[in-house]
């Protein structure tokens, strides 16, 4: 999956403006940095996240639960399917996704955002019905 892009010692200063972004080829307008860990080892874990206006990242799971605290613009993340709720969260507002409970984050007008948690972890999108 994604590996590490930018792994920085502890003392140093993590950026949106500074660090090196992978777009996600499965979601256009998504883009990911791993500031600190890796997906697949064990400890603490930064990622940052940069959404371009109306993207969507679809329904998934991860196995940790991890805080998310919105950086610059805004999101919308709607938990469960079917949907049960909704939040809408603006600069500098946070919330926690529970292990394995599906959420999916859209981002009509763009944002950054920064998840924290314990790996290693992983990200499952389901496959679509037919």
């Amino acid at each position: 999956m994604i590996t590490c892009l930018l792994c920085l010692a502890w003392q140093d200063v993590i950026s949106p403006s500074q660090v090196t972004w992978q777009a996600i080829p499965q979601i256009p307008g998504l883009e990911v940095c791993w500031a600190v860990g890796e997906e697949s080892e064990p400890g603490l874990y930064l990622i940052l996240v940069r959404m371009a206006p109306g993207t969507s990242i679809p329904p998934h799971t991860h196995p940790d639960a991890r805080i998310t605290t919105v950086i610059e613009g805004s999101i919308e993340v709607r938990f469960d399917q079917p949907v049960t709720r909704t939040m809408v969260l603006q600069a500098g507002e946070s919330y926690v996704a529970p292990a394995h409970r599906f959420h999916a984050v859209v981002s009509p007008k763009g944002g950054i955002y920064k998840e924290t948690g314990m790996g290693p972890t992983a990200t499952a999108i389901p496959k679509p019905q037919p």
